[in-house]
């Protein structure tokens, strides 16, 4: 068949190194300035040296990169094997490590066929290029949230644990792993697995510093993220806050407009899908809300940029794939694709991306529809249409 090729697992892991490769050279190599285009990258290499030297993680260092480390004390020491190479081979196989971690996740996925998930992934290259391009740690985040629900599903209840303590105490948005806990058949493995991880990565940054240094640095964590929001909210960043909440202050030319308005009621409409009691081990059932748990970290989070939307378009990629495809859902998706996926990048018209989906922050509207009808099958649909 002619597109066998394009469906073979092997020729995709092959393609989406590829890609993460060519990627990570192109950024290091354009411009003057070597780092001028993986700042990112250079902010997360240098935290590993900040931490065994023992200097402040979150203050701003002009002479090292632009902007701030926002990342738990872990991170550095996840980052130290990529911090001890050349910045050329480190920023490589940073990008490669995300790329195939993504992938990783979604073949990890129960219930798809092989060729479902390599339609999957081909939809979801295009976001993930976007979050290579800023050698971001999104395909990593993201997957750790899927694992989490895939080891839970697996009765592997140990990594489940470890992936959502993993992505707590690096982004944060890692937490949302824990939207999982009743699908477990061994909660109280999940639990002292979850104290386990906890106590070991609270412990591990302490072996490359100090007790004293890591206590004050989980202070200054918590700091710097609420300063970092208050950053995010401001009208005039374009970049920034492509929540919800991020759209609505915008249309509205009102920086003021709290985020409860949106946080509040989702947490509501979330809290209700678990009245569904009679369908925690439909896998089903467990898909839709991994599908809303993804897109609802993008939705609610002010830091959500650009290459944030890879989260979000994951879980939306995955509600399509195991819809009933109505006219309904294939326009939705088809929007989804088009302004979240393909919005941020050159395929659309520089004017529309820049006046209209940065400016109001529409880039999330597709997503928020997307989880409003994920929500309306899981509340609405009846037992047997699982």
């Amino acid at each position: 068949m002619k597109f066998d090729f394009l469906l073979n697992k092997r020729n995709i892991l092959l393609i989406w190194i590829a890609v993460a490769v060519a990627i990570a050279m192109k950024q290091y190599f354009t411009g003057d300035n070597p780092h001028a285009h993986i700042n990112n990258f250079i902010i997360f290499r240098t935290s590993f040296w900040h931490l065994i030297h023992q200097e402040h993680l979150y203050a701003y260092h002009p002479d090292e990169y632009v902007d701030l480390f926002l990342y738990g004390p872990p991170f550095a020491v996840m980052i130290a094997p990529l911090a001890l190479l050349p910045t050329l081979a480190g920023v490589i196989l940073w990008n490669v490590a995300n790329a195939v971690a993504l992938l990783f996740a979604i073949y990890e996925l129960p219930s798809f066929d092989e060729k479902t998930k390599a339609i999957m992934s081909w939809l979801c290259l295009n976001s993930c290029i976007t979050s290579l391009i800023n050698v971001q740690y999104h395909g990593i985040v993201t997957a750790l949230i899927i694992l989490a629900y895939t080891f839970i599903k697996k009765e592997k209840d140990f990594w489940a644990a470890f992936c959502i303590v993993l992505g707590t105490m690096t982004k944060l948005y890692g937490v949302v792993g824990l939207a999982f806990f009743f699908f477990s058949k061994n909660k109280l493995k999940l639990i002292a697995s979850g104290l386990f991880w906890i106590a070991v990565l609270f412990v591990l940054p302490m072996a490359f510093s100090s007790p004293t240094y890591i206590l004050q640095t989980y202070q200054e964590w918590f700091e710097v993220l609420v300063k970092k929001n208050a950053i995010n909210e401001v009208l005039t960043n374009p970049y920034q806050d492509l929540s919800v909440m991020g759209m609505v202050r915008r249309l509205a030319q009102d920086a003021s407009i709290s985020n409860l308005w949106y946080i509040l009621p989702a947490v509501l409409v979330f809290a209700l899908s678990y009245i569904r009691i009679n369908l925690f081990f439909n896998t089903r059932y467990q898909l839709l809300l991994l599908c809303s748990t993804l897109m609802l970290v993008v939705l609610a989070s002010t830091g959500t940029e650009a290459s944030t939307l890879l989260i979000g378009f994951v879980g939306a990629v995955i509600w399509y794939m195991q819809s009933a495809k109505t006219s309904t859902d294939k326009a939705l998706f088809i929007f989804a694709l088009l302004v979240t996926s393909f919005g941020p990048t050159d395929l659309m018209p520089k004017y529309i991306r820049n006046e209209f989906l940065r400016k109001y922050a529409l880039m999330v509207l597709p997503m928020l529809l997307v989880w409003i009808k994920v929500h309306w099958e899981m509340l609405a649909s009846k037992k047997e249409e699982f």
